[in-house]
């Protein structure tokens, strides 16, 4: 997932899919992360977390 606070963009990629969408309004920073899963298999790991460059 890529997050461009400025322009108001979110990028999803997984599964060989590519999800977009724009943020509804204006956010500073993103203070938590949350996912909500329900018959899946899933795996933990890590966020890495980096500034544009």
């Amino acid at each position: 997932m890529t997050v461009d606070l400025a322009s108001g963009s979110v990028t999803f990629q997984g599964g060989g899919a590519t999800v977009k969408a724009k943020l509804e309004r204006p956010m500073k920073s993103i203070t938590h992360v949350g996912y909500c899963l329900k018959g899946t298999v899933t795996d933990f790991s890590p966020i890495d977390v980096s500034a544009a460059q």
